[in-house]
C-alpha cells in the first residue's frame, strides 16, 4: 500500500514501523489518502505502483536480520489468529518451528526475497529512512518535503506493533541470511553510511 499527502508518497514496506508513520501522517499531514493493498505480497512497492509526481516518495526499511526475525514473530501470531497472508516467507508448517528452523527453510525457499523487495523500495524512492531511527528519521523526511507534521507528536506518540518477545538469533542464523540476502544487507549498509533522508 502507499499513503499520499499533501507533499508526500509513503510507500509501507512491511515490518519496518509503517503503521507509525501512517498514524502520524493522518493525523497531522494535509491531503491523507491511503491505497488498499493490491499485491500479492500485500503492499504495494514503487515499481507496481509506477506513479509519476513531483510529490516527494519515502519509505523506511530495517536491518535484514531484524527483519527476518519480525517476520518470524508475525507469522507465528497469524498462524495462531488463524490469518494467514497471501504470501508469507517459511509459512507452511514453520509457525511451529524455532528461528533457526524458520531461516533455514526461507532462506532455502526464497533466497534473495528480501533483497529484491529492499532494491525496488530504495530505488523507487527519494528519501530512505530507518526503522531504527524512525522519529528523527521521518521529521527531517517531512521538514524537507515541506509537508505539515507536529516534531511535539512524532516524538511523543508510542510506537504500534512492537509488542514482540526477544527471538533468539544465532551466528548461523545471521550467516545464512546475509548469504541469502545480499542485495537487502548492501541496501542497508547504504543507509548507515550515507544520508538516505535529506540528500537529493
Amino acid at each position: 500500500m502507499h499513503v499520499m499527502t499533501a507533499k508526500t508518497i509513503f510507500f509501507h514496506f512491511p515490518k519496518c514501523g509503517g503503521t507509525f508513520v501512517r498514524n502520524m501522517l493522518s493525523q497531522c499531514a494535509e491531503g491523507f489518502t491511503m491505497t488498499a493493498p493490491v499485491s500479492a505480497f500485500g503492499h504495494l512497492p514503487p515499481s507496481v505502483a509506477n506513479i509519476t509526481s513531483d510529490k516527494l516518495k519515502f519509505t523506511f526499511l530495517r536491518e535484514p536480520v531484524s527483519w527476518y526475525a519480525s517476520q518470524y514473530l508475525s507469522r507465528r501470531r497469524a498462524f495462531r489468529r488463524s490469518l494467514v497472508s497471501r504470501y508469507s516467507i517459511g509459512f507452511d508448517d514453520s509457525f511451529f518451528r524455532t528461528f533457526s528452523e524458520f531461516v533455514k527453510e526461507a532462506t532455502k525457499k526464497y533466497p534473495g526475497f528480501l533483497s529484491t523487495l529492499y532494491l525496488d523500495y530504495f530505488q523507487g524512492c527519494q528519501a530512505v529512512g530507518r526503522m531504527e531511527n524512525l522519529r528523527k528519521d521521518l521529521i527531517a523526511i517531512l521538514k524537507r518535503a515541506g509537508e505539515t507534521y507536529s516534531e511535539k507528536l512524532i516524538l511523543t506518540s508510542p510506537k504500534l506493533n512492537v509488542k514482540e518477545r526477544e527471538v533468539t538469533v544465532t551466528n548461523e542464523d545471521t550467516k545464512r541470511i546475509i548469504e541469502a540476502e545480499p542485495g537487502a544487507v548492501e541496501v542497508y549498509a547504504k543507509l548507515v553510511k550515507g544520508d538516505h533522508v535529506t540528500k537529493e
